[in-house]
């Protein structure tokens, strides 16, 4: 079995909007390889807004995306530009991120890998941010 990982990469943001309290979380996956299975993508970001999807980028459709109907009427096209760049970069710093920790788990590990692969392998990172 090949060596594989897995990243779930949290932002969150608490908003105030008409003196109403909203949240804001983006979650993150990434998988080291792509597994082959339907609707499990390599890598993933799904925008929530008060715990409730309203947008996406995957691998396979790698562009920001609403996915409720205010979110289609009400997101500009250059705010979805902005957000499919910075996706883009976010998929990017995750391929890179994967390429780092491998290498250091190696080595800090001592493993000699002989097979180029390893039997099992599990990680998960996860990250907030709050300005309060």
């Amino acid at each position: 079995m090949d060596a594989r990982y897995v990243f779930l990469y949290f932002v969150t943001r608490m908003l105030t909007v008409n003196s109403a309290t909203h949240s804001l979380i983006y979650i993150y996956t990434a998988l080291s390889a792509d597994l082959g299975l339907p609707g499990v993508h390599k890598f993933t970001a799904i925008g929530l807004l008060d715990g409730k999807p309203f947008d996406r980028f995957d691998t396979d459709n790698p562009r920001k995306t609403p996915t409720t109907n205010w979110a289609r009427q009400h997101l500009t096209t250059e705010y979805l530009d902005k957000g499919t760049q910075s996706r883009l970069s976010k998929q990017q710093w995750f391929g890179m991120a994967h390429t780092i920790l491998r290498d250091h788990w190696h080595a800090l590990c001592g493993i000699q890998n002989q097979y180029s692969a390893l039997s099992f392998l599990t990680d998960c990172a996860a990250a907030s941010y709050s300005p309060r």
